[in-house]
């Protein structure tokens, strides 16, 4: 409801309607705010309502002086304690926000945020007081945002600390502007997992702060020309959830070009995103399956516990993808179970002294759902079944781990039991023909950047003196295991496998998986998956060459 003075109490009136026949209204997408339990209250229908403090300061930016403003906001219109009520509402979620008239984003009042978002409007050429043209808005406008200002042009930068500070050194930040873009780029609303779903259906969306606000079309241009300026942009949580959106709604950039991605992509790329209850990491998520696809397979359900959750997500990744790639690909950030090895989490890297050497979320073999460059079992389905909470799946054990090597960052060479052996000279003694061919020459001793070729693209991130430092899978410490094999009339055989292997574990190649696994013989006649690897000779298939001569035979492998 309008208010004269910014003071003045915040009062609401809740009205009931049909999503298909609403008067036009305007969804807020906002941080919960869990960590902070400093509320304030607020009068609906005459009745005071404690709401934490983020929503109270996002509902006092909103708030027009002189009409009211029909607003959807979760807090005020789902019982969150009402587990039937909560699980109902989440069918409903993605045409609640796709029939809103607009998405409107909240950044909070974080130091800094305003100057760091009126910045990026700047960069925009905005229409001041047209809110649809993007850019800041000023006093006076029409928009429900018209009571604000602008901040001066001659306020001073929030001060830099620690690692703004250090981003700021480094060029992440602009300093030809002279502020800090940190609490834009870093906002904890853009880690936010429902912000996804939506913003994904929005007819139109408006990134806000106290001060200013900018839409969603020009906010996702402004970061895009900082990346042209410095890279490092792209792993901040901003241009993280860009790309996760554009890939929900099918488009590579600012266009529509080609099919939304699968329900197992969105998942996987959503990983570094963040939720308060852990089975919203699907839930949240399942508005975006598309309608070419299985629908989900069980019923939304708080009530249950959220390993069942991720079990049923795991076993639709099957089905619908008919590939074993998903208990390789890390989808979940660490929830602290480790008896389902099978549920792989995302290990999230602290922030290093040098954010370019630095992968928040490191990348698997396996890749993106049907985008692996390997087929270790060249297509063959998986055959899976569910028994006592571990997965059984077919597949032959290949060899098993006879000696591992922890790479040192001061030498070129790897020291196994064999000799002094590193990625690079195994390439270029064992690979001759193929490192030629990609590289041009064979003479020189320095490893030429192309070498990132022979692996999947992305893997090879540093080449220096001789030394190919593999930083993006495993980071920051890659395991060298030397394994004995039966590749090639009985050589030996190389490979890079997750720095918890050790001596004595199976490697295997698992029907439907397009990588090698290391697996760990459990007491009884169970495994635990250590993880993904990339064995030379057996990466495009060969090895399956073995079941045909009987060398090899298939069976299963329970894994728990």
């Amino acid at each position: 409801m309008p208010a004269q003075h910014i003071t003045g109490p915040i009062h609401v009136s809740i009205s009931h309607c049909l999503i298909d026949g609403a008067p036009e209204y305007r969804a807020l997408c906002y941080c919960w705010d869990y960590s902070n339990y400093d509320d304030r209250d607020i009068l609906v229908d005459g009745l005071a309502l404690s709401v934490r403090k983020n929503l109270f300061e996002a509902l006092l930016a909103i708030r027009d002086q002189d009409s009211e403003i029909r607003l959807r906001v979760d807090a005020l219109c789902i019982d969150m304690e009402n587990m039937e009520e909560r699980s109902h509402q989440i069918v409903n979620m993605r045409r609640i926000f796709s029939n809103a008239s607009s998405v409107w984003v909240w950044l909070g009042t974080g130091e800094g945020v305003s100057a760091a978002l009126g910045q990026l409007g700047l960069s925009n050429s905005p229409l001041e007081g047209d809110l649809s043209a993007g850019g800041s808005v000023v006093a006076g406008s029409s928009s429900p945002f018209g009571r604000v200002m602008r901040p001066s042009a001659t306020s001073k930068p929030s001060t830099l600390t620690g690692e703004r500070e250090e981003l700021f050194e480094q060029g992440v930040l602009q300093p030809s502007q002279n502020t800090d873009l940190a609490p834009v780029l870093y906002n904890k609303v853009f880690s936010r997992r429902w912000v996804i779903q939506e913003l994904v259906g929005a007819r139109s969306a408006t990134v806000f702060s106290e001060a200013n606000a900018i839409v969603w079309s020009d906010f996702e241009a402004a970061i895009e020309h900082l990346i042209q300026l410095n890279g490092q942009i792209q792993l901040t949580e901003a241009w993280q959830l860009i790309q996760v959106v554009r890939s929900a709604q099918g488009r590579a950039d600012s266009n529509f070009v080609e099919q939304p991605a699968s329900f197992e992509t969105i998942v996987t790329l959503a990983a570094y995103s963040q939720n308060q209850d852990s089975r919203d990491t699907i839930y949240a998520l399942l508005s975006l399956i598309r309608e070419d696809e299985p629908p989900w397979i069980a019923d939304i359900d708080y009530s249950r516990p959220f390993v069942e959750v991720a079990v049923n997500f795991i076993l639709y990744a099957i089905s619908s993808s008919k590939s074993l790639n998903i208990i390789c690909r890390p989808w979940i950030v660490d929830w602290g179970n480790s008896y389902l090895s099978w549920i792989r989490s995302v290990k999230v890297n602290e922030r290093g002294s040098h954010l370019a050497s630095t992968r928040r979320i490191a990348d698997s073999f396996v890749g993106m759902p049907g985008k692996c460059k390997y087929k270790a079992t060249r297509g063959a389905e998986p055959v899976v079944r569910l028994e006592y909470g571990a997965l059984t799946t077919n597949g032959f054990l290949f060899d098993a781990i006879s000696d591992v090597a922890v790479p040192d960052p001061q030498s070129p060479a790897r020291h196994t039991s064999g000799g002094f052996m590193n990625l690079y000279q195994y390439l270029r003694h064992q690979m001759r023909e193929e490192y030629t061919t990609i590289s041009g020459s064979m003479e020189s001793d320095e490893p030429s950047a192309s070498i990132q070729n022979v692996l999947n693209a992305d893997e090879i991130v540093e080449v220096v003196a001789g030394r190919v430092l593999i930083v993006r899978r495993f980071p920051p410490t890659i395991r060298l295991a030397r394994l004995v094999g039966m590749v090639g009339g009985g050589t030996a055989s190389i490979g890079l496998a997750p720095p918890e292997s050790r001596v004595g574990d199976c490697v295997c190649l698992l029907l439907g998986c397009d990588v090698p696994v290391i697996l760990r013989p459990t007491p009884g006649s169970g495994y635990e998956l250590i993880g993904e690897a990339f064995i030379a000779g057996v990466m495009y298939g060969e090895g399956m060459d073995g079941l045909k001569t009987g060398q090899y035979t298939i069976r299963e492998f329970m894994i728990g």
